[in-house]
């Protein structure tokens, strides 16, 4: 079936030129502007969005929904064709936040050449959405029969991804994001009770590229590194996931845990920038940060298979040396300014990079 892929972008009146910003980027997509209908209600997304996904016409098999506080990449258009055409029935996200669990889902599956990777958050974010027009008919429906007060409901995200996951969709997102965050005042408060949203692996000028589909379930284990400071591993369990801190995880893989703090100790002490590091945060975050990365090794060598010299070629793929880049000063988005969060990864590189390559040597050793 020929794919007709129409598109909206999502504004308050008090936003509108960021609206028409992203209209004009996109001069091989015509994109629809869509206004708050209550604009001088209570802030929320939901009533917009709704009206948003409501405006799709007829004849489209596929409707992206934009908001105004995105930059898009260079010929989004021709990249949707290309992705759409891989997972025609599937909902997709153009973008996810570098701290969530799906960004660092992306990392490990960007190690595999993955490019279309599983949304593995519960609730996700909605800056740039495609959703097949079948799906978009079922969601209006719901909203207009769930008795939801949408005019001051507020989270639009919240909606569509319950939705999505009572229906039983799989949600990918693209790696790279074709969309990335741009940092504006929110209007519901999230720059300030958040921090930067930024990408884990945004490329303005994408070239065109292949789109591998990452198979559906492949995430088993996800090391992630919370912005409350602590190293998780989050395991599929089921239809859900189960939780706990990244140190027992090791401890129960069998991991003395005097000699996972002697090698981090003495990793840290041969880090040529330690005094830099120390300088910026204390040990017992970049303990975590470490802990996230070996975790992340183990999980790439023994649950999907890579070797270190794999790994390495891997990593030297721009796609994912973008992506771990971002860990650091993603996961401190709440602790950081984004450019001393960047240094710090940076000075922390060779030493993350040591424990996601040699973790066999810990587990071995």
């Amino acid at each position: 079936m020929p794919i007709h892929l129409t598109a909206g972008v999502m504004t308050h009146p008090s936003r509108k030129d960021n609206a028409l910003r992203v209209i004009r980027s996109q001069g091989d997509l015509a994109v629809e502007l869509v206004e708050d209908p209550v604009p001088h209600g209570r802030p929320g997304a939901a009533r917009t969005a709704q009206r948003a996904w409501e405006a799709m016409p007829d004849a489209s098999t596929h409707h992206l929904l934009l908001q105004d506080d995105i930059m898009a990449t260079k010929g989004l258009a021709r990249h949707l064709a290309d992705v759409i055409a891989q997972v025609p029935d599937a909902p997709l996200c153009l973008f996810t936040e570098w701290a969530s669990r799906t960004a660092q889902a992306v990392r490990l599956s960007v190690l595999e050449g993955h490019g279309l990777v599983e949304v593995v958050d519960r609730l996700h974010t909605t800056q740039g959405v495609v959703l097949p027009a079948g799906i978009v008919r079922d969601f209006t429906a719901h909203l207009r029969g769930s008795g939801i007060d949408m005019v001051n409901a507020v989270a639009d995200a919240d909606l569509l991804f319950e939705f999505l996951r009572a229906e039983g969709h799989t949600v990918y997102v693209t790696a790279p994001n074709l969309v990335e965050h741009i940092e504006l005042p929110s209007l519901l408060t999230n720059d300030i009770l958040r921090g930067p949203r930024q990408s884990p692996c945004f490329d303005p000028s994408l070239p065109p590229r292949a789109w591998s589909v990452e198979p559906a379930g492949r995430a088993a284990v996800i090391p992630h590194m919370s912005t409350d400071g602590r190293s998780y591993c989050h395991r599929r369990d089921g239809g859900g996931w189960s939780s706990g801190q990244t140190v027992d995880w090791l401890a129960e893989l069998g991991v003395p845990l005097p000699h996972l703090f002697a090698s981090f100790r003495s990793e840290l002490a041969a880090l040529p920038q330690a005094h830099q590091v120390r300088a910026a945060v204390a040990d017992p975050l970049v303990f975590q940060l470490w802990l996230t990365a070996l975790a992340s090794g183990q999980v790439m060598r023994a649950e999907r298979g890579c070797d270190r010299a794999a790994l390495a070629a891997a990593m030297a793929e721009p796609t994912a040396e973008l992506a771990w880049s971002t860990l650091v000063p993603g996961a401190l988005r709440k602790t950081l300014p984004v450019e001393l969060g960047h240094t710090l990864g940076r000075a922390l590189k060779p030493m993350l990079t040591r424990a996601l390559l040699d973790a066999a040597g810990l587990f071995e050793g």
